[in-house]
């Protein structure tokens, strides 16, 4: 059983008298409330000292199952879990691009944005407005760029930072080609890519392993640099996959086990480098309006 205490610096906490829970001077009251409920306590005890607490929400986290208790209506800013602030950490996709829609291998390579990625990503812009996003990183790629600037333009930011380590996978001498074409011309790699990819170095390209050390390295970095803030960072399909497949706690060759990040995709992380938690994965339900959209329209032709 972990407790993680959200706060909202700023604001003194509110009379807990809808919460289960009791306060403490210095530490949260909940061994009798846990063990009324046949669990161990893990006491958090808040940063810093005295008892001007500030406080949002509770999560009782499990591995069967999590319980909130809403203790105001906050939203919460600031993080902590045992007395270590928390970074939020908001992972997606670009949006669609000519390529994708063609089938080609883009890798290290580019392509624009299509009329439909663009909608995309504006999109995300919109379902991000209350995440109180304060930097936005990207991959120095075009159309992570562009995916990147709907974002920092929906919510008023002032830059996008830029770094190469949140570039796609390189796929060297397959980039710019057709998949099918690719798969064709080299039978024997694609025999070990479809099964256990990871021990796959692309002619001239890179592995997984190789990726995932350059991304998580500057993710890493990020939460150094950032630590408590919530931050953004646009990259590609597979490096995605592999980051969100890390700090899931899979290893690389469990990649499979994690879902695939299609365009636009959204992963929420709270983390304090090293611990992990999950709040979404791989959603597009800001995408439902747009599939339905291009749906009617499609009818109508």
């Amino acid at each position: 059983m972990v407790l993680i205490l959200l706060c909202d610096k700023g604001a003194k906490c509110q009379a807990i008298t809808t919460c289960p829970l009791t306060r403490e001077v210095g530490t949260f009251g909940l061994g009798a409330h846990l063990r009324e409920r046949g669990q161990k306590p893990e006491v958090l005890r808040q940063a810093g000292e005295g008892a001007g607490y500030r406080s949002c929400l509770f999560y009782c986290l499990s591995l069967e199952s999590i319980t909130k208790y809403r203790v105001n209506a906050t939203l919460p800013k600031f993080f902590f879990i045992r007395g270590v602030l928390m970074t939020r950490i908001i992972l997606t996709r670009h949006g669609q691009t000519l390529w994708n829609v063609e089938g080609r291998v883009q890798g290290s390579l580019d392509s624009p944005l299509t009329g439909m990625g663009i909608l995309q990503a504006r999109s995300l812009a919109v379902r991000l407005r209350d995440e109180e996003i304060q930097y936005i990183y990207s991959s120095d790629s075009l159309r992570a760029m562009e995916t990147a600037e709907e974002i920092r333009s929906e919510l008023g930011l002032a830059s996008i930072f830029s770094d190469p380590a949140l570039r796609e996978f390189s796929f060297g001498e397959w980039e710019g080609r057709i998949w099918q074409e690719v798969r064709e011309a080299y039978p024997d790699i694609f025999t070990i890519w479809d099964s256990e990819p990871h021990l796959v170095t692309t002619p001239g390209g890179e592995n997984m392993e190789m990726v995932l050390e350059r991304a998580w390295a500057f993710l890493q970095k990020i939460i150094n640099i950032h630590s408590g803030a919530t931050i953004c960072l646009v990259t590609h399909g597979l490096t995605l996959k592999l980051l969100v497949t890390k700090a899931l706690g899979f290893e690389i060759h469990e990649w499979i086990k994690t879902p695939w990040q299609h365009n636009t995709a959204l992963n929420i992380f709270e983390t304090d480098g090293q611990l992990w938690i999950p709040k979404v994965v791989g959603d597009c339900q800001h995408l439902e309006a747009l599939e339905l959209t291009n749906q009617e329209s499609d009818l109508k032709k």
